[in-house]
């Protein structure tokens, strides 16, 4: 059985990080992620993100994912074929 603290770890030591196994348990989601993650920030970086997910007709938890991609490629850890979505 893990714990959260199996999951959880600090950036920075400012963010704290939570990685949840939430399995996709409905067959008629093709697309279902098979991973969450919970972030705490400050509410004005928050709603920058929200205004950049409304502009760009996305979910806040798209808006994320894209900026997390565009870094990790940028940065070399994840290649194009990589992205799995």
């Amino acid at each position: 059985m893990q714990t959260i603290a199996d999951n959880a770890f600090y950036v920075n030591n400012k963010y704290f990080i939570y990685v949840a196994n939430t399995r996709a348990t409905m067959a008629h989601r093709p697309m279902s992620k098979e991973e969450s993650i919970t972030i705490r920030t400050r509410s004005e970086i928050k709603e920058i993100l929200q205004k950049l997910a409304n502009k760009g007709y996305r979910t806040l938890s798209q808006q994320c994912e894209m900026i997390l991609l565009e870094w990790l490629k940028a940065k070399g850890h994840l290649k194009e074929d990589e992205e799995g979505s």
